[in-house]
């Protein structure tokens, strides 16, 4: 034989409600040079014996003649010299050929198309908030056979909705949508822009074209459909303290999708940037429980969206939302997997060794008096994030907060430089290090700085020292915002793939 392939279609649900939705049909296919090698002595017989013998319950079509074997065709496509082609028309009515001679004005044939590159690519993210939902709901698709290729072109209706089909849809990403059935084959691009399409040509994909093909989809009408049918595993990621979601949690996300084989949920935390608050909550307060109840909603939706794997859900979380995803991961068993980098752990002991001395005092009394001003139905009152002047009260008293906060975000950022005061009380009050012995059964990889002084480096190790198994540390030189930029970056990332390739099962791009 050249050609023996077995495909099982269905799948036996439990307690089925009829036999028919309990049947599943199995395939065999087999091709070879001389009809004697699949005579029914040599094939069908011996399909038959076996399965008799061996498989309760199954059963074969009355009619078996697609048994018997049958001369096939192979199609391919190539070019030919236009003296060589036959040109005519044929009128059946008057039984009149026309014949038509070839055309005199003529171009060389090119032999291999060029691959159209992305026209004006733009950063996905740049086309505003998202979520996670089927190509099919904005994208139209059809596809078909051309010899042994197959054709595939995605359009859209609108001018805007192009610009973001098209940033969307390069080589690299159909390849990884096909997943298994990426043959490594060529794969030629091109846009049609005044049809607001993009069309993919995938080379040798249907085995030996239409009369020879092994696989069900002979003339690759599916191929469209199946390509906006996929599940992912998914990861859910949040910022800390009053960071928005573009403030280098995008650039995680952008890494772990052009990576791996997966989906990723960014949001910005309640009564933050794009993000809405509660009934009766003010912007810019941030309310640890709250967060803590919002990361699971966020696994919720990513667990409703069709493409998404609802039992591979892993979780990520940076500074403040680092602690956040610890208590989720201790109480919320949908999460497969924890991510915690330069987490937030004691708020007492973080406070405590941020705010100096002789300000603690100051803080208290303002926490008593903003308690008042609230009851009172006055405007909650506000602190600055970070600050230049050492002497002033504010959120975040560390060098590094100001300049990654005010210096590099501020001014290209929707990023406001305030918070309720509330929060502080809250921030110190809040205790996630206390859930990290929960945390287990579900794999930990936490990422701590060196010389972190904003979320202090000993805590964090003292609250590992406290997990159990499984759990990983990665520690990175620098100080706390260190983690997100420069050669930290990479070394993070690197690390938090393998382990998202090691526990949550994700593949390769």
């Amino acid at each position: 034989m050249s050609k023996l392939a077995f495909t099982v279609s269905g799948t036996c649900p439990s307690n089925p409600a009829s036999q028919d939705v309990v049947t599943v049909d199995v395939r065999v296919f087999a091709q070879a040079p001389h009809a004697d090698a699949l005579s029914l002595s040599n094939f069908r017989n011996k399909c038959w014996n076996i399965v008799m013998s061996t498989y309760p319950g199954a059963a074969f079509a009355v009619d078996d003649r697609q048994a018997f074997p049958k001369p096939c065709n192979e199609y391919f496509v190539t070019i030919m010299p236009q003296a060589l082609v036959k040109h005519r028309a044929y009128l059946p009515w008057s039984e009149r050929v026309i014949e038509i001679e070839p055309p005199t004005d003529t171009v060389p044939s090119v032999h291999q198309q060029e691959v159209q590159p992305v026209s004006e690519p733009q950063p996905l993210l740049s086309f505003g908030p998202s979520i996670m939902a089927p190509l099919g709901y904005i994208a139209h698709a059809r596809s078909g056979d051309k010899g042994l290729d197959c054709n595939i072109g995605f359009f859209v209706r609108h001018e805007d909705e192009y610009a973001w089909l098209k940033s969307l849809l390069t080589v690299d990403r159909i390849i990884d949508i096909l997943q298994n059935d990426y043959n490594g084959g060529r794969i030629e691009r091109f846009e049609l822009p005044n049809i607001h399409a993009v069309h993919f040509l995938l080379k040798d994909h249907l085995d030996r074209g239409v009369a020879a093909s092994s696989t069900y989809d002979v003339l690759g009408k599916n191929v469209a459909e199946y390509l906006r049918a996929k599940h992912l595993p998914c990861l859910v990621l949040c910022h800390g303290s009053s960071a928005l979601k573009e403030m280098d949690l995008d650039n995680f996300a952008e890494r772990f999708t052009s990576r791996l084989k997966m989906a990723c949920v960014v949001y910005d935390n309640r009564g933050l940037g794009d993000s809405d608050t509660g009934p009766g909550q003010p912007r810019q307060e941030i309310v640890p429980d709250l967060r803590v109840a919002d990361i699971s909603d966020a696994i919720t939706f990513a667990q409703s969206r069709s493409e998404v794997d609802p039992e591979r859900i892993g979780n990520c979380g940076s500074s403040y939302s680092g602690g956040h995803v610890l208590h989720v991961g201790a109480v919320d068993r949908r999460v497969k997997v924890v991510l915690s980098q330069v987490p937030y752990l004691n708020g007492w002991e973080n406070f405590n060794r941020l705010v100096r001395p002789d300000f603690a005092e100051f803080m208290e009394g303002n926490f008593q008096k903003d308690r008042f001003e609230r009851a009172a139905g006055n405007t909650p009152a506000t602190v600055k994030v970070v600050d230049e002047n050492p002497l002033a009260p504010y959120a975040l008293p560390t060098p590094d907060s100001y300049d990654f906060f005010q210096k590099l975000w501020a001014p290209k950022s929707a990023w406001k430089n305030e918070v309720t005061l509330k929060s502080l009380e809250l921030f110190r009050a809040h205790d996630p290090s206390a859930w990290v012995y929960r945390i287990s059964p579900t794999p930990l990889l936490m990422a701590v700085a060196e010389n972190d002084v904003l979320t202090p480096t000993d805590l964090a190790l003292e609250a590992y020292s406290r997990a159990r198994e499984p759990k990983q540390l990665s520690m990175l030189p620098g100080g706390h915002f260190d983690a997100y930029t420069r050669n930290n970056f990479e070394r993070n990332t690197a690390r938090q793939i393998k382990f998202l390739k090691d526990f949550l099962g994700v593949e390769d791009n």
